[in-house]
């Protein structure tokens, strides 16, 4: 498991797919951040849009305990949030 704590916001599209966003790792070269999904694994995201997109996912849903152990398996230190913090906005 990574030592680094990693800022996790847990989203849900309407159709149930739960995305992973990594609000505190920024690209700096167009502002996405790093998102995580079942399907594609790691890409990028455009932060407001997934936000401004889906709800936020419920924590004890099947699905969102699903991607949480993936994320776990994969090496991630969560800390999980329901937004990034104020500081981190662009």
């Amino acid at each position: 498991m990574d030592n680094y704590q990693t800022t996790v916001v847990l989203r849900q599209y309407p159709d149930g797919e739960v995305i992973a966003l990594m609000p505190d790792d920024v690209d700096p070269r167009d502002g996405t951040v790093t998102c995580y999904l079942h399907v594609g694994q790691h890409g990028a995201a455009d932060y407001s849009h997934v936000i401004a997109a889906t709800r936020v996912a419920n924590m004890l849903a099947p699905e969102v305990i699903a991607l949480r152990d993936e994320l776990v398996a994969i090496g991630y230190n969560a800390k999980y949030r329901q937004r990034r913090d104020r500081r981190n906005r662009l």
